[in-house]
């Protein structure tokens, strides 16, 4: 088993499994294998994309599919393995003996009823395919008979050998590149098998970023929520003394009341929100209920997000980017590719099967010795020979029906490539304008959330110099309050939509040259 420690990040070497250590600040994974899971009480980002890796089901299904895309071109290469055939045998033939046999051996064998015949066999052939059509063969085969005929002549064992050589030819169907064309176009479908399972990642990592920040972002409304309603209550424990001291009208207790009580549902809602959210991020990772119950994201970890107002003029070069980077994209034209070969392919199948067969070889004979003394004694001249061979079905209605079904299978690839064209472009596009809507979202929904903080400390101040009133001061804390859940929304919702871009354009993660590497700075970063 063996690791690779790049900068922080470890990875699996092909066909390896092992386990990551936490604390690490980048994931290195390759494609098309597992990676292990390892997190302890509190479940960092990277852990949580382990486990989506590990996990992930769409990821095996499509890992399966390279692995039966492989087999495929195994197969499909198969047609050009050479083939070595050996036989080897003996038959015993006895025969009743006719009238001019009795008279021509009667004077050796008066009492002869029967003739035997036996006949001793070894033949050694191969056949090479190659990949520009030809096909060369070999046989060399030696047969030895012997028997009663022989016995009576006083004749040793008859070892005839022949040697042959034949290269068939096509010079119609099936010659030059289209011999190969169906190991090539399982090549293409191998790749874009491969590539499918990138992008298959790469949207696995998307939806663990959207989980684990929807968590990071119930929870930290969830803080919001506890501390408005702890204001509240003490807020309220506060009042109680003073209406107790004749210091402030009993009426502002109900107010209070009533806005605790609404605060404690607002917690309650929260508590839920995040015990749903988890549980949807525990089923994206193949988490159990127990692991469930005990677990918990990694604390703040949040940078300071870059200004995204720059990228509004690099749409052109983002589009750019994702044409030439979206595996999706890569693999559609890989399947066109593999569709025209095999057009191609079916397109040869209607010309007629003309082949021209060229033979050489020799014979020998040898009467006694070993059976191989056939081929190197007593060898006549070199036999040669050609035919042609002619073969076309009438109607042909086989290879016609199948050059108008790839016609269309390749015609309807051309068309998804189009229309994925297209559909990358809008998305990079509506992904970057989010991402700089989103980053001016931001910023304002900060300075919202700091003007109502002042807001908010006022109103209590001249409530208590008696120049406000209650209403306004729960005023003032429930617009602060939704200030800051819409600063977290508008935060997480930044973070997902600069991962959504980032997919859009697969750059999630960089390629290192074995493996792909995924770090804390890349997924925060604006591409």
């Amino acid at each position: 088993m063996r690791q690779y420690h790049q900068q922080g990040g470890i990875g699996i070497a092909p066909f390896a499994r092992t386990s990551f250590v936490r604390g690490a600040p980048a994931v290195l994974f390759f494609i098309g294998f597992h990676v292990a899971p390892c997190y302890a009480e509190s479940l960092t980002l990277l852990d949580a994309i382990r486990l989506n890796l590990r996990n992930n089901a769409d990821i095996q299904l499509q890992e399966k599919q390279v692995d039966s895309s492989a087999a495929v071109l195994q197969q499909a290469s198969g047609q050009f393995d050479t083939v070595i055939s050996l036989k080897g045998g003996r038959n015993v033939d006895n025969s009743p003996v006719s009238q001019y046999d009795a008279t021509q051996y009667a004077t050796v064998a008066p009492n002869l009823t029967q003739i035997k015949s036996n006949t001793n066999t070894y033949l050694t052939e191969a056949d090479v395919p190659l990949r520009n059509g030809m096909v060369v063969s070999s046989n060399i085969g030696v047969t030895t008979n012997y028997g009663t005929v022989t016995d009576l002549q006083r004749q040793a064992p008859q070892n005839a050998g022949t040697v042959n050589f034949s290269i068939r030819v096509p010079l119609a169907k099936g010659r030059g590149d289209i011999a190969a064309s169906g190991e090539v176009a399982a090549g293409h479908e191998l790749e874009a098998a491969q590539k499918t399972l990138r992008f298959t990642i790469s949207q696995g990592v998307l939806n663990t970023l959207s989980s684990y920040w929807t968590v990071q972002a119930n929870e930290k409304n969830l803080q919001i929520a506890r501390a408005s309603e702890a204001g509240i209550r003490q807020m309220l424990e506060e009042n109680r003394k003073l209406v107790a001291a004749d210091e402030m009208a009993a009426a502002d207790i109900h107010l209070l009341r009533a806005n605790l009580l609404e605060k404690t549902a607002n917690r309650i809602a929260a508590e839920q929100s995040l015990l749903e959210a988890k549980q949807r991020l525990g089923m994206l990772l193949g988490m159990g209920q127990s692991q469930l119950a005990s677990m918990a994201v990694e604390p703040e970890f949040i940078a300071a997000l870059n200004d995204a107002s720059r990228l509004k003029s690099e749409l052109a070069r983002l589009i750019d980017t994702a044409m030439q980077a979206r595996p999706d994209l890569l693999a559609a034209r890989l399947h066109q590719k593999s569709a025209k070969i095999m057009t191609e392919q079916t397109r040869d199948a209607l010309k007629p099967q003309i082949d021209l067969v060229l033979n050489a070889g020799y014979a020998g004979l040898s009467e006694g010795g070993s059976a191989y003394d056939g081929l190197t004694r007593n060898r006549a001249k070199p036999n040669i020979g050609a035919t042609i061979s002619y073969q076309w079905p009438v109607k042909n209605n086989v290879a016609q029906g199948r050059y108008k079904q790839q016609i269309a299978s390749y015609e309807s690839a051309t068309i998804q490539i189009g229309e994925l064209e297209r559909s990358i472009s809008f998305s990079v596009e509506a992904a970057l304008a989010n991402v700089v809507s989103l980053s001016r979202q931001l910023q304002e929904s900060q300075e919202v959330a700091d003007l109502y903080q002042v807001v908010a400390k006022n109103e209590l101040l001249k409530y208590r110099l008696g120049s406000s009133t209650m209403l306004n001061v729960l005023s003032a804390n429930d617009h602060l309050l939704s200030a800051r859940q819409n600063r977290i929304s508008s935060l997480f919702n930044l973070l997902n939509a600069q991962a959504q871009l980032k997919h859009q354009t697969m750059s999630l993660f960089a390629g290192d040259g074995q493996g792909q590497l995924i770090n804390i700075e890349r997924l925060l970063s604006i591409p």
